[in-house]
């Protein structure tokens, strides 16, 4: 008896293809991860870095700190486990980029996708005219601000720090990203004409409007520490963001022997880490919630614990104070009650549970906020942050822009840069008077069977890099070497690869579906299939002779590997591996 399982499936297109490539659709910048991951496995290096720094102007600076939404993405992770992306990027901007002998690259020979509508590539002709105050000198504020001097736009800068970098600088320690690094990348933005002015708040949007600047783009970021609620955290607890800056700009700042972190986002562990190498003896970190629910990445999460930072769970403060020197923490512990709406299960205090700890410095991590000047006078929502038009990201006073974290909230580098990206097509198209829209080109080509996945590497594991023992200066991670790159970049599974079906060619054999290794590919009569809009169309369309097709060729894609197998099998070249490329563009109406 033949099986009545139904496949609920999605026609094949252009667009299809593109989300296809998932680790390039998860960067919020989409960043050609696949492109310069699998140059980096031929070898060119070069080329790598051009692709990894199109969209990127911090390219160096993510290759050692980026969250790399990019890697769950990557459906390596399906098979086993993802492709480390961000160690690979580091291998390559360390080779080319500011650590390197860096010149900007230009375009060497070959195809990828790296001209999206955020690389430097899509800049385009057209110079813009015009001057552009950028508020804030974070990763949004200087991605927009390198993209609209590119254009041709007069941009300066304000920041109210002393130093240029935003969070970058202040709320990412050194371990992590050296100073000198993010000096150089800096550098560069400047070099292509922006002008950055630090130490000078800006109080007003008004003040920039009389000084002739004909746009704004506010990126002031989210510098305010929020409160844990604790009864008597007010001049006590310091906040993380605060302890960060302080020791940032090498002001003075003393722990004692004994921290405790309240929170367990990236904040806290960069709090907990940082006091261990301000010389505390013991660093615990108390979190309200298990193991598993704790939001900082894990591999840092898994440092801080290698470091001896200790991990106090289900445990929360109700009130604190001082004690002569020490800090007396009452704490009460926790059990996780019912889903709440942040997905997770909400934490609930066990009645008669408390007890004290004693510590010499509390660090509350339990969030940010934008610290937005009175004299803004721009509308707000949740969180304290700037209500814009997510297209444009507008405000409401003409010409004004905002976004990064003082529109998100607390978010990612690479979230920053993309929003970054954002505000400048917005703000040339206001400048310009017209109305921006991405456009978009793409094709399909025949590739060389030798581009196709090499099975072998189906069987290598991820390595990531040697991480250093504890010290008080320096690196944490070590870069790859080239051997070790070159195989770790070779895991890829080529998602650029696309399996494209010739119905008229085929005999329904069933020779793909046999050879196939991973079982990604079912023949199946044509009942079985069903989906919305041209899934219907196309099971109703007539075939070229006037027949109704009878069997549909179904294949799912979280298996595939582009190993080839299925072309080498078909007796009649009905199924081909076929590269998909693309390219964007900004155009204006």
């Amino acid at each position: 008896m033949l099986s009545q399982t139904r496949y609920r499936v999605q026609a094949v297109d252009l667009d299809y293809y593109k989300r296809n490539i998932p680790c390039q659709y998860g960067c919020p910048a989409h960043t050609d991860a696949r492109g310069y991951v699998n140059a980096i496995a031929a070898g060119d290096f070069e080329r790598a870095y051009y692709i990894a720094r199109q969209p990127n102007p911090f390219a160096t600076a993510c290759g050692r700190i980026c969250m790399a939404p990019c890697e769950p993405a990557s459906r390596r992770g399906k098979v086993d486990t993802p492709i480390p992306i961000r160690a690979l990027k580091r291998f390559v901007t360390q080779r080319y980029g500011v650590e390197g002998e860096y010149s900007f690259p230009t375009a060497p020979p070959g195809q990828d996708n790296s001209r999206t509508y955020e690389s430097q590539q899509a800049i385009g002709s057209q110079r813009g005219e015009g001057r552009v105050a950028v508020v804030g000198s974070g990763p949004a504020g200087l991605t927009c601000a390198e993209y609209l001097a590119r254009k041709g736009y007069s941009v300066t800068v304000f920041e109210a720090l002393p130093q240029p970098g935003g969070m970058l600088r202040v709320g990412i320690p050194a371990y992590r990203l050296p100073k000198e690094v993010l000096d150089r990348e800096i550098a560069e933005i400047e070099r292509v004409g922006v002008t950055i002015k630090t130490g000078t708040p800006v109080n007003s949007v008004a003040e920039l409007q009389e000084q002739g600047f004909d746009a704004i783009f506010v990126a002031v970021g989210a510098h305010l520490g929020q409160r844990i609620g604790a009864e008597g955290e007010e001049g006590v607890a310091t906040e993380a963001v605060t302890f960060l800056r302080q020791v940032a700009l090498g002001q003075p700042v003393t722990v004692g022997q004994r921290v405790a972190v309240v929170g367990a986002g990236n904040a806290a562990i960069d709090a907990a880490r940082t006091a261990l190498r301000l010389g505390a003896k013991e660093v615990t970190i108390l979190y309200r919630r298990t193991r598993q629910e704790m939001p900082a990445i894990e591999e840092e999460v898994h440092g801080a614990e290698s470091e001896g930072v200790n991990l106090v769970l289900l445990v929360a403060p109700q009130r604190m104070w001082r004690e002569g020197e020490a800090i007396k923490v009452e704490l009460v512990r926790m059990r996780l009650g019912e889903v709440d709406a942040s997905g997770r299960r909400r934490p609930e205090p066990v009645e008669g549970s408390e007890f004290v700890r004693e510590f010499d410095t509390v660090i509350a991590a339990v969030g940010q906020a934008p610290e937005l000047p009175p004299g803004f006078d721009l509308p707000t929502v949740r969180g304290n942050t700037l209500s814009v038009a997510e297209d444009t990201l507008a405000t409401p006073v003409p010409g004004v822009f905002a976004g990064g974290d003082c529109v998100t909230g607390p978010a990612s580098v690479i979230q920053s840069i993309a929003q970054g990206h954002r505000a400048a097509r917005a703000v040339d198209a206001f400048l310009q008077g017209k109305r921006a829209r991405v456009q978009s080109r793409s094709w399909l080509e025949p590739v060389d069977p030798s581009h196709f996945f090499d099975l072998p590497y189906l069987h290598v594991e991820r390595q990531d890099p040697p991480v250093h023992p504890f010290t008080k200066e320096g690196d944490i991670e070590e870069a790859y070497a080239e051997e070790e790159a070159v195989t770790q970049a070779r895991r890829c599974l080529t998602c650029h690869l696309q399996t494209v079906f010739d119905g008229q060619k085929c005999i329904l054999c069933g020779g793909c579906v046999d050879v196939c290794p991973t079982n990604c590919l079912k023949l199946v009569s044509i009942d079985q299939v069903y989906g919305e809009g041209p899934v219907s169309a196309l099971m109703e369309q007539d075939t070229p002779d006037g027949r109704r097709p009878v069997a549909a060729m179904i294949k799912d894609e979280t298996r595939c590997i582009r190993c080839g197998l299925c072309q080498r099998r078909c007796p009649t070249e009905a199924v081909q591996l076929m590269a998909f490329w693309f390219e964007e563009e900004v155009v204006y109406d």
